[in-house]
């Protein structure tokens, strides 16, 4: 019943990712994008710079911490969409439907695979949306996989029980197929929503 009323309240979200201008880093950046590009882990290791989250369908808007990870794809403008907890509208895939790797327990609420589509309410194709996870029980790398199968544009890894206001550098070594935005908030955020 609590997640019904979050999919049809429309929960409007831009994830502004940018960087602070006019700081050395940035011209450090610019001239060594190449590493980002291929997929380095080790330069959102090094360099991970924080942005926010904002939520923009309330006055005044709500602004929250965030750390982007240091694979997928980098915004350079602000995203935009519904922000949609993935256990809103998958459960765990049956046996013969499983494409994981890893032997992972799979859990919606946390993003791990294989999560299939369960029930009415899946976004829309064409709707911007934007997945919501929490932290834990799987690698970084698979809850954006699992995102991306499912068609967000980008995804939210909220903060676990333990550490609730930890950023953590979310990094992979082989996530070159990653095309989705990918970042972590404080728990606060979550809590909202879960």
């Amino acid at each position: 019943m609590h997640i019904t009323s979050f999919v049809a309240g429309t929960f409007v979200c831009t994830c502004l990712f940018s960087q602070v201008h006019g700081h050395p880093i940035d011209w450090f950046r610019k001239v060594a994008s190449s590493s980002r590009e291929d997929g380095s882990w080790l330069w959102g290791w090094a360099w991970a710079a924080d942005g926010s989250v904002s939520v923009v369908d309330r006055s005044p808007a709500l602004v929250y911490p965030a750390r982007p990870a240091s694979f997928g794809i980098e915004l350079s403008d602000s995203l935009l969409g519904y922000v949609i907890p993935l256990s809103s509208f998958t459960a765990p895939c049956s046996a013969g439907n499983n494409t994981s790797h890893y032997p992972f327990i799979p859990n919606p609420v946390q993003g791990c695979p294989d999560l299939c589509v369960d029930g009415p309410y899946k976004p829309d194709q064409f709707e911007s949306w934007i997945a919501l996870v929490q932290r834990g029980g799987c690698p970084f790398v698979e809850k954006a996989r699992q995102a991306q199968k499912l068609g967000a544009k980008a995804i939210v890894v909220g903060g676990d029980r333990e550490n609730p206001d930890a950023l953590l550098n979310m990094y992979s070594e082989s996530a070159f197929w990653v095309l989705i935005d990918i970042t972590q908030l404080i728990r606060s955020f979550c809590r909202r929503v879960f």
